[in-house]
C-alpha cells in the first residue's frame, strides 16, 4: 500500500470517526399551570470524550460505549394537570420547543372536545391527543443524530383540510 493510499484511508477512518458525534440545540419554553413561563434552552449530544463517548440531555451527562437508540419523554395528563418530567418537576398548562428542524408543542385548545384535558400534541403537522395512561414521545437517535421522532400511547389524528386545532 503507498502512502497516498494509506493518507486517504486515514482520512476516510478520522472523518467516519469525527462524524460519529452530534449536539442538538433545544429552545422553547414550558408554561406552568399557574401561567408563568420558563423558557427551554437545552441540547442533546453525543460527544466524544476521553473515556469514550458522553451522552447529555439538558444537565444530566451519562458515559456510554455507544449512541443510546433512542431518548423519551413522558407526558402525563393527571386531573386536567400536564406532567412533563423531562421539562419541569411542576405542573404544566402547556409546552412547545425546537430541536433542529421539528417543532412540538402541547397546548390545550378549545374546540378539540374529544381530545381528554383538551390538550393537544402537534409534532410538525401530526397532531395527537392522549388515549390511554402516560404518552411517549421517542427521539430516536444514531451516532450522528436524530433519525425520527415518534409518539406513543396517543391517537394520532388523521390530516384534515378544514382547520385544524391549536
Amino acid at each position: 500500500m503507498t502512502f497516498k493510499h494509506l493518507a486517504c484511508l486515514a482520512t476516510f477512518l478520522y472523518s467516519s470517526f469525527a462524524a460519529a458525534q452530534f449536539d442538538i440545540v433545544i429552545t422553547g419554553k414550558v408554561i406552568h399551570s399557574n401561567k408563568t413561563e420558563e423558557p427551554i434552552n437545552s441540547r442533546l449530544s453525543y460527544l466524544k470524550s476521553e473515556n469514550g463517548y458522553v451522552f447529555t440531555v439538558g444537565k444530566q451527562s451519562l458515559n456510554v460505549n455507544a449512541a443510546p437508540k433512542k431518548y423519551s419523554h413522558v407526558i402525563t395528563l393527571q386531573e386536567h394537570i400536564l406532567w412533563a418530567p423531562e421539562l419541569s418537576k411542576k405542573p404544566l398548562s402547556g409546552f412547545e420547543f425546537t430541536l433542529l428542524d421539528n417543532h412540538i408543542s402541547m397546548k390545550k385548545d378549545p374546540h378539540a372536545v374529544d381530545a381528554p384535558g383538551r390538550f393537544v400534541l402537534r409534532i410538525n403537522d401530526d397532531l395527537y391527543y392522549f388515549y390511554r395512561g402516560p404518552g411517549q414521545i421517542h427521539f430516536h437517535l444514531t451516532e450522528n443524530g436524530l433519525s425520527e421522532i415518534s409518539v406513543e400511547n396517543m391517537l394520532k389524528l388523521p390530516k384534515n383540510t378544514e382547520k385544524e386545532p391549536i
